[in-house]
């Protein structure tokens, strides 16, 4: 009797092991990696971090308190997450302390650095930004930040996601840990999109009556329906040369000769046009920049 129950312990067993190993897959380090890297598309920036070369997820930023340094200083600013709340790093604090100290002072006094202090900007809950280094470790998540120009000057900043001590999180927690900072900005046709969906009610469709059924008393017979006139194909478009885009034109002069973009950005005063092989960038409706 007890021979006939070892196929079913070695079944429970194998079916043990194999839910654990497909729960630890998920959880590992390389399945964090991609799925924060599906979910927060990774922007890549210019070599000198003056610029970019492609954009990708805008992340809106839920929490205050994130200084960020001049993108083009050394070293770079950091920033840690843990308990609910954005702290800023040693750089930052140093900086701030260059701003206090005079310069010919900085080198005798206690995290001063002697170097000319370096510009930093606090951001807040509501302003946006892009990720461009993703890194996922035993203990914490470090994500490389970057922002659109401000005056000229983008900023950047490494900041790390710090898990309890001690602990192993698994995607879900990751996932929620991260969500408690960065949100998401869905693309501006999907947007577009929702708010058709939620607008007011749908026109009235026109009724017909049914095949068969009488007709009211006193109103006239229904008319037979016309014929369909047969369509005729356009004529071909005639050589055109290829459109240009200028310096100085509107939102509409664009899209009339371009069409509708393949993807929309709009970072702080700046709305971007993604074309095929094609960037431009508007501010205050007109066209600033093209690439």
């Amino acid at each position: 009797m007890r021979l006939k129950r070892f196929p079913v312990y070695a079944a429970i067993f194998c079916a043990a092991v194999c839910w654990r190993a497909t729960a630890d897959d998920a959880n590992s380090k390389e399945a964090i990696q991609k799925s924060l890297q599906s979910q927060y598309a990774l922007t890549k920036a210019t070599a000198d971090k003056k610029d970019i070369v492609t954009a990708g997820a805008v992340l809106v930023l839920q929490k205050d308190n994130l200084v960020m340094g001049e993108s083009t200083a050394s070293p770079e600013f950091t920033a840690s997450y843990q308990d609910g709340k954005i702290k800023t790093g040693t750089v930052g604090a140093a900086s701030k302390l260059n701003q206090k100290v005079p310069l010919f002072l900085r080198g005798r006094v206690p995290g001063a650095s002697s170097a000319p202090s370096t510009g930093q900007r606090t951001f807040v809950a509501g302003e946006k930004m892009w990720v461009t280094r993703i890194d996922v470790r035993d203990d914490s998540i470090l994500f490389d930040l970057f922002t659109d120009a401000y005056s000229d000057v983008r900023y950047s900043v490494a900041l790390t996601f710090k898990f309890p001590k001690g602990i192993q999180l698994t995607a879900d927690q990751v996932a929620k840990l991260v969500g408690d900072v960065f949100k998401v900005q869905p693309a501006e046709d999907e947007k577009a999109g929702n708010n058709q969906q939620q607008g007011g009610a749908q026109p009235a469709q026109p009724t017909r009556a049914q095949p068969g059924a009488p007709a009211a008393a006193g109103a006239p017979p229904p008319a037979a329906d016309a014929p369909l006139a047969p369509i005729e194909a356009p004529p071909p478009p005639a050589d055109q040369p290829p459109p240009t885009i200028t310096i100085g034109q509107t939102i509409d002069q664009v899209t009339a000769a371009l069409g509708q973009p393949q993807r929309k950005a709009v970072i702080g005063k700046k709305v971007i046009y993604f074309y095929k092989d094609l960037k431009v960038t508007f501010v205050d409706s007109k066209v600033s920049d093209v690439q």
